[in-house]
């Protein structure tokens, strides 16, 4: 955390920020590197809140970016492949009782377990 406040101290002196808030951002960097080696036990609570909102972030990010792939990925390419006609799990070839394939070479070895993918 301490070195966090301290890189946006620096990105704030680089874009020149007011000298107050690049103060208050190093004094503030400097008093959690302090705590974090005298008394690491003042930061647990801390360190418990701050891993809670990043629960609560996952908890809502992730669905919204899981949505967004899948609408922007995934989707249009389905939508392709429907119209070029392709069918990858061989849904529409069958016509029997059964979607099983039917074995080509019946014969089975200790050599055809080996390579099995």
């Amino acid at each position: 955390m301490s070195v966090a406040l301290g890189a946006i101290a620096a990105f704030g002196y680089i874009r020149q920020w007011p000298e107050a808030v690049l103060v208050v951002l190093v004094v503030l960097a400097a008093i959690h590197l302090i705590l974090a080696f005298v008394a690491p036990g003042v930061l647990g609570r801390i360190n418990s809140i701050w891993m809670g909102l990043g629960f609560l972030m996952g908890k809502v990010v992730s669905p919204i970016v899981m949505t967004i792939l899948f609408f922007v990925l995934f989707t249009p390419i389905g939508l392709f492949m429907k119209i070029i006609g392709r069918d990858e799990l061989a849904l529409k070839s069958g016509g029997g009782s059964s979607f099983w394939k039917i074995r080509t070479n019946s014969q089975i070895t200790s050599e055809s377990f080996k390579y099995q993918y």
